[in-house]
């Protein structure tokens, strides 16, 4: 569950322009299989919007800058990959 100091990210992508069906299966997907992604908290999929978490602004290359982190970082995407 999430709590109130989490960003959430809406997602608009008008159904005449994009479907949400792909992005839907895969995060789905991507949870069974237990790898960090965006959770999908409501959605209206009919009319394009989505409501998910946000994984926040620190990112895989920034934190690759501390040599100390990079091997760790290296094997959980390939572990990620892996599945």
């Amino acid at each position: 569950m999430s709590t109130a100091a989490e960003s959430r990210i809406v997602m608009d992508a008008p159904p005449d322009r994009e479907d949400v069906a792909p992005y839907l299966a895969i995060t789905d997907m991507l949870a069974q299989m237990g790898v960090h992604a965006p959770r999908v908290l409501a959605r209206n999929a009919e009319q394009g919007f989505l409501l998910v978490t946000d994984l926040g602004s620190v990112t895989y290359l920034m934190e690759l800058a501390d040599p100390v982190r990079a091997d760790a970082l290296y094997g959980d995407a390939l572990d990620a990959l892996g599945r």
